[in-house]
């Protein structure tokens, strides 16, 4: 267990040790992301900063922040969307000509949304939320491994220490998608990957972090009707009694890139730093998984050939089609719409686009997964005022 207190002392000292540093921040325009920003640039006093994030407008006011903050920084910004395994790729290639030889000390990712609204296929074939939690941040650790430091660091705020089952048959839960399983599998397939880039990268590394129960007021805008209002006006305000701020979140993460204990090897991590042992994880690390999760993460490029010939409008519908019924096997198969698909549907794709949209950039963490989908499923079948009081109780105990 690392105290809080240990960490802040740590990061105090940061400018004694490290008078340069370079970082790539994945999804950091708001919560836990960019709270490691921020300690980032107050802690090390030239910092290089590159951020990527949907809106180069809607982070102007972060930016200068963060300049005022420390004026000494270098503070990139690189607007993209980042959904869309190419589109990832475009990313790298510009980071890598902002970088000019120069190399990465950390890259950290916390992108990522909850949807209640089960699997989002996009125009990769994949789910929407999986691609921006796990593959995406995958595809960005691949691509940029040949220009990341010989000690850098590799930092995925997600959900180290909370690994569970994989559908051994269903990897990327075409078939059998809910939120929990979405939760466990991943979080295990993160941690697993991460062993494989560790034996892979010796002097590197990879650190999985849970960050535990923090106030972001992401629930609120993941979610929308009477689970929106739920989430915003009863389950956050309560929720904000028991979680930690943005702000010392950002901190331990800022110590998990920077503190020597973790300085090599692939690493998952609880709430308090501590890497305990999930019974489940240690089977799938004595059968190979990490050589199998790897094989199977090689695989990502074949999505890109779904993109071929689509169009911005068409990605937008895509993403949502797979909700309504009017969709047929060349649109799943090919990933172009049929020429006879429902305008009405458009236009609702594109505002739920716009809602995702708002939210992925920081993943939402620490609050239990199960109990969660739990809620969800409950407020669906009943208008009842008294379950809703007996399901947040019941899922404050869970969290």
């Amino acid at each position: 267990m690392v105290a809080l207190s240990e960490v802040r002392s740590a990061n105090a000292a940061l400018n004694k040790i490290h008078s340069t540093s370079t970082a790539v921040f994945v999804g950091a325009t708001r919560g836990i992301g960019l709270a490691t920003l921020e300690a980032f640039a107050e802690h090390i006093p030239n910092p290089t900063a590159i951020i990527i994030g949907r809106s180069r407008i809607a982070f102007a006011t972060e930016l200068e922040s963060l300049r005022q903050l420390n004026p000494n920084g270098t503070y990139t910004f690189i607007e993209s969307e980042i959904t869309l395994i190419k589109d990832i790729d475009t990313v790298c290639e510009t980071i890598k000509r902002i970088l000019g030889g120069s190399k990465i000390d950390l890259l950290i990712t916390s992108q990522g949304y909850i949807s209640f609204a089960g699997r989002e296929t996009n125009a990769d074939g994949l789910d929407n939320s999986i691609s921006l939690r796990y593959y995406g941040r995958v595809r960005f650790t691949q691509n940029l491994l040949p220009v990341i430091a010989t000690h850098g660091r590799v930092i995925s705020i997600l959900a180290g220490g909370q690994e569970g089952k994989i559908l051994e048959d269903d990897l990327d839960l075409e078939r059998n998608y809910t939120i929990p399983q979405s939760a466990a599998q991943f979080a295990s397939m993160t941690t697993l990957s991460f062993d494989h880039l560790a034996a892979q990268n010796p002097g590197k590394s990879f650190v999985h972090a849970f960050p535990g129960l923090t106030s972001t007021g992401l629930l609120g805008r993941s979610a929308t009707g009477v689970l929106g209002v739920v989430f915003r006006w009863v389950l956050e305000p309560v929720l904000g009694l028991f979680s930690a701020k943005a702000e010392d979140v950002g901190e331990r993460m800022l110590y998990y890139g920077t503190a020597a204990e973790f300085a090599e090897g692939s690493w998952a991590l609880d709430e308090k730093g501590t890497s305990k042992e999930v019974e489940m994880l240690e089977g799938y690390r004595a059968t190979g998984w990490a050589e199998k999760v790897s094989e199977h993460n090689e695989r990502i490029p074949e999505v890109t050939r779904l993109q071929i010939g689509v169009t911005v409008e068409e990605r937008i519908m895509f993403l949502q089609l797979t909700r309504n019924e009017k969709w047929s096997s060349p649109v799943r198969r090919n990933g172009v719409l049929s020429e006879n698909a429902d305008h009405a549907v458009s236009r609702r794709c594109a505002v739920d686009e716009h809602r995702i949209s708002e939210v992925y950039d920081d993943v939402v963490t620490g609050v239990s997964i199960v109990a969660l989908s739990a809620l969800h499923n409950r407020l669906d079948s009943s208008a009842s005022t008294i379950n809703y009081i007996l399901l947040i109780a019941r899922l404050m105990i869970l969290v």
